[in-house]
């Protein structure tokens, strides 16, 4: 298991984490700032997506269907080994 980092914290709380057989979901919750993100490591490619929980969201309900939400609300949180960087080139 690896120890998950957010864009807004760099020491976050774990509080529920599984395994989807294609990647490693996991609730994470800021102390500093009391928000939650649900972090996506696909073990596939590397790449790392960050979803953070919208106000008046259920944290579960993201967590649980991650894979559904990822399309539509997730930010890269890590580029996947050897990719370029598209923002190093503006």
């Amino acid at each position: 298991m690896r120890r998950h980092r957010l864009t807004f914290d760099a020491n976050p709380k774990e509080l529920a984490s599984r395994e989807t057989g294609v990647a490693e979901v996991v609730l994470l919750w800021s102390r500093r700032s009391n928000r939650a993100a649900v972090v996506v490591d696909d073990d596939a490619t590397g790449a790392v997506f960050e979803m953070e929980v919208r106000e008046g969201e259920n944290a579960l309900d993201v967590f649980e269907h991650a894979l559904a939400y990822l399309p539509i609300r997730s930010r890269p949180g890590r580029l996947p080994f050897g990719e370029p960087d598209p923002l190093a080139a503006a």
